[in-house]
């Protein structure tokens, strides 16, 4: 329980796992005891990114609402998901468009004007004869653009954890997800347990 609210979540996975193994040291504890480990476990799980894990956890709980929090917690496979490949190929092709696949119009318009802006600068003084000023913003502009891949790249892939950590605190919000004793809070209900926190792997 203190791995699990300090957001150690695979640790916490991993320990309530072997508590409530036919070996485990919960073998023979009561059942509200094995219920509430086993409750934990499957939130755990969820924080963990193992939702089939989780799902198993939760179904068969002898709460009312067992199978509503087993397919909300089902959910987490088909989040909103952005590509970070994806991203990174269309900010290769045209600096910017990565940012406007991922829904952010005016970053993807800024990379592509400094872009634009530096690239037009490489070649008037290239095309000046200026080889020493026309090599340093051409550095400058693989600096940039460099910069609009891996801003998409890094982009998506906080795209993706933010979905994650939305619908799990979406779930907290609804769901007692750290009760001291059994039962936990119904869905809804007045002085359900603040939520586990969300880091820590």
């Amino acid at each position: 329980y203190a791995r699990y609210l300090a957001g150690t979540y695979e640790m916490a996975a991993a320990d309530l796992t072997d508590l409530l193994s036919s070996s485990g040291a919960l073998k023979d504890a009561s059942e509200p005891t094995r219920f509430r480990a086993r409750y934990l476990r499957g939130w755990a799980m969820l924080n963990a990114n193992r939702v089939d894990d989780a799902v198993e956890s939760f179904e068969g709980l002898p709460l009312p609402w067992a199978k509503e929090l087993a397919a909300e917690a089902g959910k987490h496979r088909n989040l909103p998901h952005k590509s970070p490949l994806l991203a990174a190929m269309l900010s290769a092709i045209v600096p910017g468009l990565g940012h406007v696949y991922l829904g952010q119009p005016s970053i993807g318009l800024a990379a592509f004007a400094w872009n634009a802006l530096f690239i037009a600068a490489t070649a008037d003084t290239l095309y000046r004869g200026m080889w020493g000023v026309g090599a340093v913003l051409g550095f400058l502009e693989l600096l940039w653009y460099g910069g609009a891949m891996y801003g998409a790249l890094s982009g998506a892939f906080k795209y993706n954890k933010d979905a994650e950590l939305n619908h799990i605190d979406d779930l907290k919000r609804r769901f007692d997800p750290a009760p001291m004793s059994w039962p936990p809070a119904s869905p809804g209900a007045q002085g359900v347990a603040a939520p586990a926190p969300s880091g820590g792997g």
